[in-house]
């Protein structure tokens, strides 16, 4: 039986005990098996509530490609998802390595000649590294570590053998390595030939064992069905001496479950463990666990209150064992209380409206200031919902708005840049809609949204009104206004209005701009040209003298004020005839790109370039004049627009639904928001952000420390910068690539670009 003696709690507190042991029935607390985002029941112990739900956040299993595995050393293990993330800093296994299995085991075989390989050391050591593997057309193989050779290793073309370094002459610091693998001695017969087939790799510190190692692959750590007293249970398998290192950003009220059992004649000890960069681990808690004829499933259950909004690795460790059993660790899992499910409101129609040309500081609730010339978007920031943790997925136009309409990052949906058309079978709302009889209008005064994009396939109807067409400014609007009050009998309606915001051409006549400030101004900023204009001057801001910036400045907020003017009338036109109760309405940006940044598209993905504003006006006045802090991005729209018409979403879209992410009770739903434009890439998971060029060392930002990230974090806070990588590598993996093809320019695109000062 388990022992239910705690050494130390280390961080936390004896409250409730500090380690509740539950369950001491053998019988486990979850009704089935629990997965990442399924709810079970919290088992009854001393002091806590009989029965309560919870949801389980994170589980040690499902994630074991993001986990470490150290047994007498850290274990890379080929041909597995988690090699697909440790090859250098690329988010995909280069070309020259194919993932296959022979021999009841995972294989990489080599092709490339250089092979880089990143791992993380927790404590300072010195180091060797062995190797299992199987020659091809190398008969060597240099291995260096962070660039220093330490010793060149033989291959064995005709038998897989394991072969290692001598332990380096100084120890290597605790942080992140990389391990650089040279095949040397090809024949090179023929270039089908890899160079090696590689099986395994591990970083071992010294170590006295004599004993033969077996490695703990994925088919050894993983016991689908372990039987303690009859009782089946997925879990991990470890043998001493071994630990299991897994990093996360623990949310709120989280705590740590597993059920802990041992087959066979014998006793082990387990060690729950809690490391942060920059710190030793701290010992939460020890255990003895028997065997024999009485041994069972022991229930428990550990807080971690005090580790709220920290990224800590959470290390499970058999530091000992004696005898002939296994010890097993059932279902470690992290678990948070559910919150009281909220319904997402049905909506008859729903209007998206995105602003192009603004920055988030323009707008209330966020300008420091009053907002006069904005009543509409001042109602709203007061009466409506205001999510002020909004994230965009990438700072070109077209991405921004392809990922808004369709669910997916800009890798999903091929449009990488403003260059690209959004590709045909990209499934979008739009055709959502259409599918589910729900009718579909999309309004676009924006050139990167046009029909030359691929954005005017699967809409019912598409309206484009082009900048240099004579159209007002405020004509989506208007016509988007009529277009709803159209359908008003039709059962649901959607509209998606992309607005042209504060980006110039302006609907300034030139006797009207003489009247804005600066008094007397001889520049050559003028409303119709200010896009060309600027163009000249983006990226030379030494160019623009005070006065023009102050033109600029006045001509910008005439031209919001006026957007601000459409919104309402169109809110008020749907109101006058009892609608707007009814309706969904969706106030946000593109991209947050303004007159402080010349209105530039596709800037680098700087984390104020990301900020969006978000006003949600839900039907019913749900949730009306609250300010949600919770993090959101791009999906949530699109997922909360299908579910407010009861459209059936796809699997591949992601998001939420806004509507319930309004209760601080749910930030434990923090999920990594992931950026890019063309091949940069931003990921930000509470306050930590790593961002950087595809297959190159990324820089880390701290955030409640750095806000303008002026310094790289990388290797101050190695945990983090590792953890995020991972698991911003098992986000690409996860999106099924879509290319989008090159925009052909016709003449009537060349025009409008033109005018819209693109080129």
């Amino acid at each position: 039986m388990l022992r239910c003696a705690v050494v130390r709690l280390g961080l936390l507190s004896l409250l409730l005990g500090g380690l509740t042991v539950l369950g001491c029935d053998g019988k486990d607390p979850s009704t089935g098996r629990p997965v990442a985002g399924a709810s079970v029941r919290e088992p009854t112990a001393g002091g806590l509530p009989a029965v309560k739900t919870v949801h389980v956040i994170y589980s040690f299993i499902d994630s074991l490609d993001r986990c470490d595995v150290d047994h007498r050393g850290l274990l890379l293990d080929f041909g597995t998802d988690d090699m697909s993330r440790r090859y250098g800093w690329a988010f995909t296994p280069p070309n020259g390595i194919v993932h296959t299995q022979h021999d009841g085991a995972s294989w990489a075989r080599v092709y490339e000649k250089r092979l880089v390989v990143r791992f993380y050391m927790p404590e300072p050591s010195r180091v060797f590294v062995a190797l299992r593997a199987l020659g091809r057309d190398a008969s060597r193989v240099r291995v260096l570590i962070d660039g220093y050779s330490i010793a060149s290793l033989r291959l064995h073309r005709k038998r897989v053998a394991t072969t290692k370094t001598p332990l380096t002459r100084l120890p290597l610091d605790a942080g992140l390595h990389e391990i650089q693998l040279r095949f040397a001695g090809g024949r090179r017969a023929t270039a089908s030939d890899p160079f090696a087939e590689i099986d395994w790799l591990k970083v071992a510190g010294p170590d006295r064992v004599d004993e033969s190692y077996g490695a703990p692959t994925r088919f050894h750590l993983v016991e689908p069905k372990a039987v303690v007293s009859k009782v089946p249970h997925r879990a991990i398998a470890l043998r001493a001496p071994s630990t299991l290192r897994c990093a996360l950003l623990i949310p709120q009220r989280a705590r740590l479950r597993f059920d802990v059992g041992m087959r066979g004649a014998g006793s082990a000890e387990l060690t729950v463990r809690l490391r942060r960069d920059g710190r030793s681990a701290t010992e939460l808690a020890r255990f003895s666990v028997q065997g024999g004829d009485k041994a069972s499933w022991q229930a428990v259950d550990l807080p971690l209150e005090d580790q709220a909004g920290k990224v800590v690795a959470i290390e499970l460790g058999v530091p000992r064992e004696a005898g002939t059993g296994r010890l097993f660790i059932g279902e470690p899992r992290i678990v948070v209380p559910d919150v009281e499910s909220v319904d997402a409101p049905v909506a008859k129609r729903v209007v998206v409206v995105v602003l192009d040309g603004v920055e988030r500081d323009d707008l209330p609730p966020w300008r420091k200031g009053p907002t006069p010339h904005l009543p509409n978007l001042s109602m709203l920031a007061r009466d409506a919902t205001v999510f002020s943790n909004h994230r965009g997925a990438s700072t070109s136009v077209a991405a921004s708005v392809a990922s808004l309409i369709s669910g997916r990052p800009p890798l999903g949906h091929g449009v990488l840049d403003s260059g690209r058309v959004l590709p045909t079978a990209v499934v979008t709302i739009g055709s959502l809609a259409r599918e589910a009889s729900v009718v579909a209008s999309m309004f676009s005064a924006v050139p990167m949204t046009s029909r030359a994009f691929g954005f005017a396939k699967q809409w019912d109807d598409f309206s484009w009104y082009p900048p240099n067409g004579g159209r007002l400014a405020s004509a989506p609007f208007s016509d988007a206004s009529l277009w709803l009050l159209r359908t008003a009998a039709k059962k649901r309606a959607l509209a998606m209005i992309h607005a042209r915001g504060g980006h110039p051409p302006f609907d300034i006549t030139s006797k009207e701009a003489k009247r804005l400030p600066p008094n007397d101004y001889a520049g050559y900023l003028g409303p119709r040209r200010a896009a060309q204009e600027l163009l000249t001057a983006r990226g030379k801001l030494g160019r623009l003298s005070e006065a023009d910036r102050d033109r600029l400045r006045a001509l910008f907020m005439v031209s919001l004020a006026g957007q601000d003017h459409a919104l309402g009338e169109l809110i008020r036109s749907l109101s006058d005839v009892n609608l707007y109760n009814d309706t969904l309405l969706i106030v946000t940006t593109d991209v947050s790109s303004g007159r402080r940044t010349l209105f530039g598209d596709g800037l680098p993905l700087d984390e104020m370039r990301l900020k969006l504003p978000l006003y949600v006006h839900f039907p019913g006045d749900h949730q009306a004049g609250k300010l949600s802090l919770v993090p959101t991005e791009s999906y949530d729209v699109t997922r909360t627009v299908l579910d407010a018409l009861q459209i059936k979403a796809p699997a591949e879209i992601r998001g939420r639904n806004l509507s319930k992410l309004v209760s601080p009770k749910q930030a434990f739903l923090s999920s990594l928001r992931f950026a890019q434009v063309n091949d940069q890439y931003s990921v930000r998971l509470g306050e930590y952000v790593l961002h950087g060029k595809l297959n190159q060392r990324p820089r880390l930002c701290h955030l409640s420390v750095d806000p303008s990230c002026a310094f790289d974090r990388r290797f101050a806070l190695p945990l983090v910068t590792d953890m995020l990588f991972r698991q911003a590598a098992a986000f690409v993996a996860s999106e099924e690539p879509a290319a989008g093809d090159p925009i052909v320019m016709d003449s009537e695109t060349a025009a409008s670009l033109k005018v819209w000062g693109a080129y």
